[in-house]
């Protein structure tokens, strides 16, 4: 999963991109300039302040996806999501519904695939290039197989570990990877090196390049690479707030930083997915809402 956008102030045509895993280059992958004659070199990024995304889709919580309410709200909400650029579709990992519900740009249900087995522990779903969705069940160590029509096939996966719980899937290309580090699923090849995203006080690590913030980083909470070769992350203050960074890893010296307008929390596997022409669509929650903001990169 990875890709992007640029930053509109309306919204265009909604273009989301289906979640092709392209391998970085070498010194990319590591967040490293190719023309430094440095490789072990670090760059404290500029930093530039940019404004926020562009509004998608708003899921009612209860009526659309998940659960309004419940003793322990962390454990309603869907785990996990992805999108299909050309039909301008988002798939949702709605967990405690055992299905998955399918959405367009605005918010309106197109589809329900209710799964197989009617498992309530998949925690992670990723979708093909051709269209094959994938989704991890951590708990019965099975990876179960969407087809383009609907069709399931369950394969069990005994290596997935009980401590996995929230492992979350990755593409690489059409191969399919667990884990960090990232573990090869169904015959896939080794994968390739991935960028490290570590917390470091009042700043973060991003392979090569250190981005200060204003407070103490608690979390990198999710990182991925889009299909122009930037970065996405999005941090954890110790203040509860959350900031959207963005690096071109051919430029390991600047950073692009958002305050995110809204949180996610709960058990949730992945709340940002990148998009092939660059770009990133984030997943937040309130108590009552699912939210999908689209974000691209500003042109300085």
């Amino acid at each position: 999963m990875k890709r992007l956008l640029p930053v509109a102030t309306a919204f265009v045509g909604f273009a989301i991109p289906a979640l092709l895993a392209l391998a970085p280059s070498p010194s990319a992958a590591l967040g490293a300039d190719p023309s430094s004659p440095s490789i072990g070199a670090v760059f404290t990024a500029r930093v530039d302040v940019v404004r926020g995304g562009v509004r998608l889709a708003n899921l009612a919580l209860g009526r659309d996806v998940g659960v309004d309410q419940a003793p322990q709200s962390a454990r309603i909400l869907p785990a996990s999501f992805d999108l299909d650029e050309a039909a301008d579709r988002i798939d949702v990992l709605d967990t405690v519904n055992a299905r998955i519900a399918t959405f367009d740009a605005g918010g309106r249900a197109t589809a329900a695939i209710p799964f197989a087995g009617g498992s309530r522990t998949i925690g992670d779903l990723v979708r093909m290039p051709d269209g094959t969705r994938y989704a991890l069940d951590v708990v019965r160590r099975q990876v179960i197989r969407i087809g383009t029509g609907g069709g399931q096939t369950v394969l069990d996966e005994p290596e997935l570990g009980d401590d996995a719980v929230n492992e979350r899937l990755e593409l690489q290309g059409t191969h399919l990877y667990v884990g960090e580090p990232r573990r090869p699923l169904l015959g896939a090849p080794p994968a390739a090196p991935a960028v490290r995203a570590i917390p470091d006080g009042r700043s973060a690590m991003f392979g090569v390049t250190r981005v200060p913030f204003e407070r103490i980083v608690l979390d990198v909470v999710e990182h991925a690479v889009d299909g122009r070769n930037t970065l996405w992350a999005i941090v954890d203050l110790d203040d509860g707030s959350q900031r959207l960074v963005s690096i071109d890893l051919a430029d390991p010296t600047r950073a692009q930083v958002r305050t995110m307008d809204a949180s996610v929390f709960g058990d949730v596997t992945r709340r940002l997915v990148t998009l092939d022409r660059g770009g990133a669509v984030v997943m937040s929650a309130s108590r009552t809402s699912l939210v999908f903001t689209r974000y691209e990169e500003v042109v300085r």
